[in-house]
């Protein structure tokens, strides 16, 4: 009995020894699943307050005043994210149709086509991209970019005088 009670000591102090490295993996792995499900949503919270803000800024039929407003929304020292997550991470573009003629065929202007005239426009798509760094870069170091979109229509841009 003796002999066997010495081949055994010790099993438990290996077995926690290997047991508590995949558990502290798992416990990681599963904090940066979460933290990336969080950040997705604050990406979409972020995209959705700042839109809805330019939306209800009925300012000049202008594209300089609606991108001001946007830009002013997104740096927002109040605003939820960017207490959360580094603001400097957001990136925020845009494709401008002057009427729904041009969303239907497709013709769109970037920021700095609509920059050079600063025109008004009727409907845009507003793309908010969040540069993701992963927590545990096992795989790679690489960046992930989180991206999401809206089209919004100003419904007062496009009245005839």
């Amino acid at each position: 009995m003796e002999y066997s009670r010495r081949k055994v000591k010790g099993v438990t102090v290996v077995e926690f020894a290997l047991g508590a490295g995949v558990l502290a993996l798992a416990l990681v792995m599963l904090f940066e699943m979460g933290f990336r499900i969080y950040v997705t949503n604050l990406v979409e919270y972020a995209l959705r307050e700042s839109v809805r803000n330019t939306k209800v800024f009925e300012g000049g039929n202008s594209y300089d005043n609606y991108n001001l407003t946007l830009d002013s929304a997104m740096k927002d020292g109040g605003a939820l994210w960017t207490s959360l997550v580094p603001a400097e991470n957001f990136e925020v573009s845009g494709r401008y149709y002057l009427t729904y003629a041009d969303l239907i065929s497709g013709t769109s202007y970037s920021d700095a086509e609509m920059g050079e005239d600063d025109q008004g426009y009727a409907i845009a798509e507003i793309t908010l991209t969040y540069n993701y760094t992963p927590i545990l870069n096992v795989f790679s170091n690489d960046v992930i970019p989180i991206t999401k979109s809206t089209l919004i229509n100003l419904e007062h841009e496009g009245w005839e005088e």
